[in-house]
């Protein structure tokens, strides 16, 4: 029985002395994210810091983004059918010529 509360003792001495390096280590993450090495607007959580972003990466993604809606509605405007009906449509109307002739044949 004496074993057993000696072992039990030092695993709570265990324990006790860890909560304090962890309380220490939290205390210095936060010490670093509140600007610690020149980054002001950062941010840690689990001890990952994420600095804010420059802003030529901001305007760069901002213009990526700009392009890319215009790209979007552009295919949507010239491709109205495709995205509506799909592509059957299209390929029903050329079955259709071929049975009737094209305008073509006619000239």
């Amino acid at each position: 029985m004496q074993s057993l509360a000696r072992v039990a003792s030092r695993v709570g001495t265990l324990l006790r002395s860890q909560e304090g390096s962890l309380a220490r280590t939290a205390q210095q993450t936060r010490g670093f994210a509140a600007g610690g090495h020149g980054h002001h607007d950062s941010v840690t959580h689990a001890g990952l810091t994420i600095h804010k972003a420059a802003k030529w990466h901001v305007y760069t993604g901002q213009a990526f983004a700009g392009l890319m809606w215009f790209w979007v509605f552009y295919r949507f405007y010239h491709d109205f059918d495709t995205f509506v009906y799909g592509h059957a449509a299209h390929l029903d109307h050329e079955l259709h010529e071929e049975e009737h002739g094209s305008h073509d044949d006619k000239h």
